[in-house]
């Protein structure tokens, strides 16, 4: 039995890479999850430095914007509720390797719930 494969230059002129591109172009992904010291939120950011992106926070909420568009990503402007229980004053935001990491700590004084022995 022969297999028989399209010369590469003819790879690419298949119709499914302009689906693709319509997908990598607007995947915006990000993962959030509690830790024992607070929540950590990490968003894909390939391509960007930290002089592309711009992390505030506005009445109890975290905006991520930023105007660059790559191959990988278009520009956006994402919004998330801070819980409750944040230090505001001690997020710390850092971006490596395609990938911004939020790093959300709990109030001292924030209530705990207390393990029953």
């Amino acid at each position: 039995m022969f297999l028989t494969t399209k010369p590469f230059k003819s790879i690419f002129d298949d119709s499914i890479w302009d689906e693709l591109d319509n997908v990598t172009t607007t995947f915006k992904g990000y993962h959030s999850e509690k830790t024992d010291d607070g929540y950590l939120l990490e968003m894909s950011v390939p391509g960007l430095g930290k002089k592309d992106l711009s992390v505030k926070i506005v009445k109890g909420r975290l905006n991520i914007k930023t105007d660059v568009e790559t191959k990988w990503l278009t520009a956006f402007d994402k919004t998330f509720i801070l819980p409750e229980e944040s230090d505001i004053k001690k997020i710390k935001a850092t971006v490596e390797n395609g990938v911004l990491t939020v790093n959300i700590p709990t109030r001292e004084d924030a209530e705990k719930i207390v393990e029953v022995l």
